[in-house]
C-alpha cells in the first residue's frame, strides 16, 4: 500500500543513477589498475597495428552473426533488414543507464506490429539464446583446456537456461490466446509470435559463432598472457557472461574485465590480462559504431510504430 495515495515510482531514473555510479567506479578501478601495472603492460603488451585491425574484423565478424541470431529469431522474413537494425543500436550500450539498447530493442520488435509486453519478451527470449550460446562456447572451449570443472559450471548454466526458455515456451503454446492459466494473459494472448524451439536452437547457435569471433579477438590481441588459446576463449566467454547479465554496468564494462582477470591472472600479470581485455573492449567499439554507421547509410534508425497501437 502507498501511503498518501502516492503512484509508485518509475525505477528507471534509479537504475541510471546506479549505472552512472558504477560507471563512474569502473572507470576509476580501471585506471588504477592500469597504472599499477603500468610498466608489466609496456612490456608485454605492445601495439600492432595489423593485430588491431584484424581484432576489429573478428568483432564486427561476431557481430554481424549475432545481429544473424536476433533476425532469425524474430524476423524470420525480412531478416537483412532486422539484422542492419539490430547493428544500428549496439553502441547504445555502452551508454551509462543501462537501458538505451534495451529501448532500441523493444522498438525493433515494435515494428513487427507486436504490443510492448511481447517486444520485452522477445528481447528476453533472445538474451536467453546469447547466453546459452556463451555457455556452450564456455563449456566446450574449458573440455578442450581440461578445466573440466568450469566446463561443468558453464555447461550447467547452459542447460539450466534452455530448460527454463523450453519449459516456458511449451506452457505458453499449450496454453493458447485464450485460455486461463498461470501465464499472464498479456504473454498467452502473443503466444503465437513467439519463436519454436528448433529457431531458437538456431538463434543460439549464430549467437555461440558470434561470441567465438569476439573470443578470437581477444585471443589475438593476448599475446603476452600464456594460457592455452582453449583457456583463453573459455575465459572470455563466461566474462562476457558475466558482463551481460550485469545490467547496471554499461555494456558490462568493469565486469567483464574482472572476471577475465579472476579466471586467466595466474598465468600472467593481472595487469597484463586487465590491458588485453580493455583492448579487446575498444576494437569491439570500433567495430560496433563502424557497423552502425554502415547499417544506418543503408536504412536509419527505425522510427515506425513507436506509439501504442490503441492511440
Amino acid at each position: 500500500m502507498w501511503a498518501c495515495g502516492r503512484s509508485p515510482r518509475s525505477p528507471v531514473p534509479d537504475l541510471r543513477r546506479l549505472s552512472w555510479v558504477a560507471f563512474a567506479l569502473v572507470v576509476v578501478g580501471l585506471l588504477w589498475g592500469v597504472s599499477s601495472h603500468w610498466e608489466a603492460i609496456r612490456n608485454e603488451i605492445v601495439f600492432d597495428p595489423v593485430r588491431s585491425v584484424g581484432a576489429v574484423a573478428l568483432n564486427a565478424g561476431g557481430l554481424v552473426l549475432v545481429a544473424a541470431s536476433w533476425a532469425l529469431l524474430h524476423a524470420p522474413s525480412d531478416r537483412l533488414r532486422h539484422l542492419r537494425r539490430f547493428l544500428i543500436i549496439q553502441p547504445a550500450k555502452h551508454i551509462p543507464g543501462g537501458v538505451a539498447q534495451l529501448f532500441g530493442q523493444v522498438i525493433l520488435t515494435r515494428d513487427l506490429n507486436r504490443s510492448s509486453s511481447a517486444s520485452i519478451v522477445a528481447v528476453g527470449v533472445h538474451a536467453f539464446a546469447m547466453v546459452v550460446g556463451a555457455s556452450l562456447v564456455a563449456a566446450t572451449a574449458f573440455v578442450m583446456d581440461a578445466s573440466w570443472g568450469l566446463a561443468a559450471i558453464s555447461l550447467s548454466a547452459g542447460y539450466l537456461v534452455w530448460s527454463f526458455v523450453w519449459l516456458a515456451l511449451r506452457r505458453v503454446r499449450r496454453q493458447g490466446p485464450t485460455r486461463e492459466g498461470r501465464w499472464p494473459r498479456w504473454l498467452t494472448v502473443e503466444h503465437e509470435l513467439l519463436p519454436s524451439i528448433r529457431r531458437f536452437g538456431a538463434s543460439a547457435a549464430l549467437a555461440a559463432l558470434g561470441l567465438v569471433g569476439l573470443a578470437a579477438a581477444f585471443l589475438l590481441l593476448s599475446d603476452g598472457i600464456s594460457t592455452s588459446p582453449a583457456g583463453l576463449v573459455g575465459a572470455f566467454a563466461l566474462a562476457w557472461i558475466a558482463g551481460f547479465l550485469a545490467i547496471p554496468f554499461p555494456g558490462g564494462l568493469g565486469v567483464r574485465e574482472a572476471v577475465v582477470v579472476l579466471l586467466i591472472a595466474g598465468s600472467a600479470v593481472a595487469g597484463v590480462v586487465l590491458a588485453a581485455a580493455l583492448l579487446q573492449r575498444a576494437t569491439q567499439v570500433v567495430a560496433e559504431v563502424g557497423l552502425a554507421i554502415v547499417s544506418g547509410s543503408v536504412e536509419g534508425y527505425p522510427r515506425s510504430n513507436m506509439r501504442s497501437p490503441t492511440t
